[in-house]
């Protein structure tokens, strides 16, 4: 009831409950439901933490975003490098399953991971310098995670590569529209 708020302090402070609820859960038996909730809880968590910002600085933020990557007709595509950073979280916590010795967790956790960082590459794909962003943030995700991996699981290393050559031609198409623009105005 709370999230209708239009300062969800409440909300906010709930959400902080269930993640310390779901995290000694997860540390007691551990069950693939809690590493879901815990997941799903932090999203919810920086939405309300979003809320939270005044309007002002929001739209001050999404207007800035929206110039630099020029996807004034989709705002939305912002998320695909915004969010990015919970991914790189959710990396982090999944290696510390890993460390604590609950293995099939941590595989779970890894697929969560990769399905919500596919989610965020299909985001970006209607922006060529978002596109290109969250490519290279994939990669270079993907690259630190498969060295990290022991044994080494060929299958990290081959989406790392993939994620790349994705990357390098995302990037030569990304310069080439910027040619193309300039010089288009050039000939007006």
């Amino acid at each position: 009831m709370s999230v209708g708020d239009v300062f969800p302090w409440q909300a906010t402070v709930v959400s902080g409950l269930g993640l310390w609820f779901f995290s000694r859960r997860l540390q007691l038996r551990g069950t693939p439901v809690d590493v879901t909730a815990i997941f799903a809880i932090g999203l919810e968590t920086i939405w309300l933490l979003w809320l939270l910002v005044p309007s002002q600085v929001q739209q001050w933020a999404i207007a800035t975003g929206t110039q630099l990557t020029h996807s004034e007709d989709t705002p939305w595509a912002l998320l695909s490098v915004v969010l990015f950073p919970y991914l790189v979280f959710m990396v982090l916590f999944t290696n510390g399953l890993y460390r604590a010795q609950k293995v099939q967790l941590a595989h779970f956790g890894e697929k969560l991971t990769l399905v919500f960082g596919s989610l965020l590459t299909v985001v970006s794909l209607v922006n060529p310098t978002l596109r290109s962003l969250n490519l290279l943030l994939s990669t270079i995700t993907l690259g630190r995670v498969s060295q990290r991996r022991i044994p080494i699981r060929m299958s990290l290393v081959y989406m790392t590569q993939i994620a790349g050559v994705l990357t390098v031609c995302s990037i030569i198409d990304r310069f080439f529209l910027i040619l193309i623009h300039k010089s288009g105005q050039a000939l007006c």
